[in-house]
């Protein structure tokens, strides 16, 4: 357990004052003068709560503080066991005295955690108390109350690249997650939280600017309820600061599109006769035949207008990462844009096996590096072809010659889409929970070079 949470980063440098030698076990030292100890604390966030409740033997304050002291004393022999392995040294070598914290960090990378005999007791003291409190900001709590950012995206209407988006705060109980409230309800204690809340929310807060120093706007409020963020802000939050938020309690909502949303592409339009020029020997489709494409742009399976594409060179100028389009907010590579503007438009050949290939996301038609390619429409034949290989449109097929047994109908349809890819000149292979039945389908004939 100590090794998974160095592994994730969850430990944090931790200072106090050894008893023992506070007691006087060190004979150069007066028994008043404490003595600091360097370690290496174990940080869990909420998601480790019941990784850390399997280490509890005894419910009771002293198994729980038994458990936290043998995570605790492990988690510094890993940390430190890394750092000798590593070589890694955390402050550079001085001569003359150190300072505290440069004790401190010394101590945290020795294999003697103790500081010097001659650490200047009153410094020690203070340094102890300012890295206990900041440990504690950024320690995961049991609350009942549970401080929630909601993010709103800024109005339909707005098509700035530099638009607001809204951060607002809410309350959310422990216990019952469907209940969020605004904050402001709280302030206004027209909840059912109480006085208390106040207090767990206040200090969410702090470790939320902390941790996401780009809210701490926040603090500066009496009662805050919301704060707005300009897209680049709102980008950098979104990417850096959600999971660190998660672990110490704090939840992020973001709009539902977030997690799905639509990226611009390249799209091959092609066209081919109502019937293929010919056919390969054993199958019964003109795969090698060579067909003439077009490039265009695409977004979610819809083309994009020359007016879309002026927008998104517009913002790509802007050096914008996001930018509104068709009602929908979409992340773009400034830097992919230019080479997709120029892409649209320039015409292409491939076979129809590999724009086939292409529809189904297996191919890229040696589109510009760092351009997807959004599948391929076609008419005639080979736009009947790739409706079939999409939308699974296959007819099922009987039992086939020689197999002793009767497939069921979504192995027929297994068998039919097996068949279908074969005679397109396409591999296949059935994964272990398709569920079609891979046993029925292996078989053996009379002659064993037909198995």
């Amino acid at each position: 357990m100590a090794s998974a949470l160095v592994d994730a980063g969850r430990f944090v440098a931790g200072l106090e004052v050894d008893a023992a030698v506070a007691k006087g076990s060190d004979p150069g030292r007066p028994n008043d003068e404490p003595r600091g100890r360097a370690i290496w604390w174990p940080l869990p966030g909420v998601g480790d709560r019941e990784m850390l409740a399997a280490l509890v033997v005894a419910d009771s304050a002293e198994g729980h503080r038994t458990a936290a002291n043998a995570l605790a004393r492990a988690v510094d022999a890993e940390v430190r066991a890394r750092l000798a392995a590593s070589r890694h040294r955390l402050v550079p070598s001085r001569s003359g005295r150190r300072t505290v914290p440069h004790a401190w960090m010394g101590a945290l990378e020795s294999a003697d955690p103790l500081l010097p005999a001659t650490t200047h007791p009153e410094k020690l003291t203070a340094l102890t108390d300012r890295v206990r409190e900041w440990v504690a900001a950024g320690a995961d709590r049991a609350t009942r109350t549970r401080l929630c950012l909601r993010v709103h995206e800024p109005p339909a209407r707005s098509r700035n690249p530099d638009a607001a988006w809204r951060l607002e705060l809410l309350a959310q109980d422990a216990d019952e997650p469907s209940l969020l409230v605004p904050l402001a309800d709280v302030w206004d204690d027209r909840t059912l939280f109480g006085a208390g809340a106040l207090h767990e929310l206040l200090g969410q807060l702090g470790r939320t600017a902390r941790l996401a120093p780009e809210l701490s706007g926040l603090l500066d409020e009496a009662q805050p309820t919301e704060l707005v963020l300009d897209t680049t802000t709102m980008l950098r939050f979104a990417a850096e600061r959600i999971e660190p938020l998660a672990e110490v309690g704090v939840a992020v909502l973001l709009p539902s599109w977030w997690s799905r949303r639509a990226r611009v592409a390249l799209r091959a339009k092609a066209k081919s006769p109502a019937s293929p020029p010919g056919a390969v020997e054993g199958s019964a489709f003109g795969m090698d035949a060579l067909v003439s494409f077009t490039w265009e742009a695409a977004l979610g399976g819809r083309k994009l207008s020359s007016t879309d594409l002026v927008r998104l060179e517009e913002a790509a100028a802007a050096k914008a990462e996001m930018v509104r389009l068709r009602g929908e907010w979409v992340f773009i590579d400034p830097d992919d844009i230019a080479n997709l503007i120029a892409t649209v438009g320039t015409e292409g050949e491939a076979g129809a096996t590999d724009l086939l290939r292409a529809g189904l996301g297996l191919d890229d038609l040696g589109a510009p590096d760092g351009l997807e390619v959004d599948g391929v429409v076609a008419t005639g034949w080979l736009g009947n072809l790739l409706d079939d290989a999409v939308a699974g449109t296959i007819t099922p097929i009987d039992d086939p010659p020689g197999f002793n047994g009767a497939l069921r109908p979504y192995q027929q349809r297994g068998v039919a889409w097996l068949a279908f890819l074969g005679r397109l000149g396409l591999g296949a292979c059935l994964a272990d929970d398709m569920g079609l039945g891979k046993t029925c389908l292996l078989y053996t004939s009379p002659s064993p070079r037909d198995s």
